[in-house]
């Protein structure tokens, strides 16, 4: 019984190893696993050491030469995660506005992000926006409040966290609104060019920044509204 019980504890082993690689790959081509994280290499490096146990019952030189080979490539996988990691730490208002605006995203592409724009200072009467203009570029306010206007009529307020130009990243269209500075502002700004330009290279950022800038719009098209709505003029 002793023996039997051996054999399948092996059997198993080797099915449950061989089930993780499956599940490694599919969640990498699905989407549901990044190569940047340490989850995908994790998953892999635990299904290459299953196997290998697996082959101490029944062994195969072949599968053994490439499982020690996966170990070997997954352990390289995981200090690469860890190293990228340690090279992508934030500051606080960096770790804020990702908080903010796209939480989850790996630091790895995080940090491609941050380093695609920058921060600036914007002065009291400044504009950000010009109504029926395209921006050119994403701006994150960081801190301050500036106003949204509307041929000429208020229509909001953007506080710390909201997006300037979302409207020509999302549909490639002029500014909906003109946006002004009330006070002196820490904005944090990527031009529309080398957005595309990352979000072609990691679609992770894509996806997310879609998700926040759709909810973004649809929160400012409802505080438009009511402003308007309040003041008994025509709604957006």
């Amino acid at each position: 019984m002793d023996a039997l019980g051996d054999v399948q504890t092996h059997y198993l082993a080797g099915l449950v190893g061989v089930a993780m690689y499956i599940a490694a790959y599919a969640g990498l081509q699905f989407g549901w696993l990044s190569a940047n994280r340490y989850n995908y290499s994790a998953l892999n490096l635990i299904a290459a050491a299953l196997v290998l146990f697996s082959l101490t019952r029944n062994f195969n030189l072949s599968s053994a030469v490439l499982n020690t080979i996966w170990v070997l490539i997954s352990f390289v996988g995981l200090a690469r995660v860890y190293r990228r990691s340690m090279g992508s730490q934030f500051s606080v208002r960096e770790h804020h506005m990702l908080e903010r605006k796209l939480p989850g995203l790996s630091p790895f592409i995080a940090r491609r992000f941050l380093n695609a724009g920058s921060w600036h200072h914007v002065q009291a009467g400044e504009i950000l926006a010009v109504e029926g203009r395209e921006v050119g570029k994403l701006i994150y306010v960081g801190s301050g409040t500036a106003t949204a206007l509307v041929d000429a009529r208020k229509v909001g307020t953007l506080s710390a966290g909201d997006f300037v130009g979302e409207v020509t990243w999302a549909t490639g269209g002029p500014a909906s609104a003109s946006v002004v500075a009330d006070e002196d502002l820490e904005t944090f700004e990527i031009t529309t060019d080398a957005l595309r330009d990352l979000t072609r290279t990691y679609p992770d950022l894509r996806a997310r920044l879609d998700l926040t800038v759709s909810a973004e719009l649809h929160g400012k098209i409802i505080a438009a509204n009511r402003a308007l709505a309040d003041k008994g003029e025509t709604v957006l």
